[in-house]
């Protein structure tokens, strides 16, 4: 996060999990839900546009090369360390 003045701050945490659990911590919604402890409400249109933007981050912290070939507010299509990649939100999904 960069405030007005253009400093940084950075928030760390260290799970105690192998870099796999924690990667799918962040790319399955119901490891997610067990790890952040959601609530019900995490079905919903909300939580999914919440969950599209963290994914996106995960993806750009992730890979070494992440090329968006497009983006609207409900997609977002590239190229990454892993091939071609295509994050979609629909409703309560992504």
């Amino acid at each position: 996060m960069t405030d007005e003045s253009g400093h940084v701050v950075r928030i760390e945490r260290t799970f105690p999990a192998s870099a796999e659990d924690v990667f799918d911590a962040w790319t399955s919604p119901e490891v997610m839900r067990r790890w952040f402890h959601c609530g019900p409400d995490w079905d919903t249109p909300e939580a999914a546009r919440t969950y599209f933007s963290l994914h996106q981050r995960v993806l750009k912290g992730k890979w070494k090369n992440m090329e968006v070939a497009s983006q609207t507010d409900s997609e977002v299509r590239g190229m990454g360390d892993s091939g071609r990649f295509m994050l979609r939100i629909s409703g309560a999904s992504v």
